[in-house]
């Protein structure tokens, strides 16, 4: 089993962040297997903390956790699904010639 803050938490240690280094947290809806009707929303981090502390399957089938952007000054960090398997990938927040541009999701 996943869970998406504790990803986040070893995102932030592997990169020498902490929750203080996020400046923004855009969540967008729940998976596949959901029939949850969230919208978007910028939400705190303290909400973020308890929104996305749950377990879910990230194997192949079917998205079981929620699509989010989370800004840091040089990253953003979001959820890639494919075929329903998930993890997460983070992108320079601005133009950076020494990271290597890469496909997102699957083919």
């Amino acid at each position: 089993m996943a869970n998406l803050k504790k990803w986040i938490e070893e995102f932030m240690k592997d990169n020498k962040l902490s929750w203080k280094d996020i400046e923004a947290i855009h969540l967008g809806d729940k998976g596949w297997s959901y029939n949850e009707s969230e919208e978007a929303e910028i939400i705190s981090i303290n909400k973020a903390k308890k929104k996305l502390d749950y377990e879910f399957d990230d194997g192949y089938g079917g998205e079981n956790s929620h699509a989010f952007y989370i800004y840091f000054k040089k990253w953003i960090l979001l959820k890639q699904g494919y075929d329903g398997a998930e993890c997460l990938i983070s992108i320079p927040r601005n133009p950076n010639p020494k990271v290597r541009p890469e496909s997102i999701g699957g083919g």
